[in-house]
């Protein structure tokens, strides 16, 4: 609940989730984030200021966001991907 851990959490979120994914963060309105024992409040309050999720509200201590569209930062290419381009270049018939 700390908040760098949470702040981490989401940013491996925002590299994997596609766009229109709900994502539902507990204790967002727990006590402990006014006094700073808890950063959930703070860690999601500044991924929804980047654009990247839309608040959709609370219920219970929980609050709810949805991945928005085109918010997907684009992801690295995989080991494979970089495979098929070095042998793609190696191969061509020009």
């Amino acid at each position: 609940h700390a908040y760098e851990i949470v702040k981490r959490d989401i940013e491996v979120l925002s590299r994997v989730l596609s766009p229109g994914v709900p994502v539902l963060c507990h204790d967002y309105l727990h006590p402990n984030n006014k006094d700073g024992s808890y950063g959930v409040e703070r860690a999601c309050t500044e991924w929804e200021q980047t654009g990247q999720v839309k608040f959709m509200g609370c219920f219970g201590c929980s609050a709810l966001f949805v991945t928005v569209l085109g918010s997907r930062p684009i992801a690295p290419p995989t080991f494979w991907d970089r495979i098929t381009a070095k042998w793609r270049s190696a191969n061509r018939f020009e």
